[in-house]
């Protein structure tokens, strides 16, 4: 079981986090945050739960 490799995460900066609040609150959806900032849509939604960032219902992107 040696060969086996776990996949190693890289912790997210403090900068990073920052970012994603950012970028969430100007209207970004989730997978566009994570995309643009290089991380998993899990990450961002992570972030965002920790940092107490209210969601947005499935589909809005911001207001209209």
């Amino acid at each position: 079981m040696d060969d086996f490799l776990r996949p190693t995460r890289s912790r997210v900066t403090r900068k990073q986090q920052d970012e994603i609040v950012a970028l969430y609150e100007s209207g970004l959806s989730t997978r566009a945050v994570a995309e643009r900032v290089g991380v998993a849509k899990t990450t961002v939604l992570r972030v965002l739960g920790i940092s107490g960032v209210a969601s947005r219902p499935r589909g809005s992107h911001g207001s209209r």
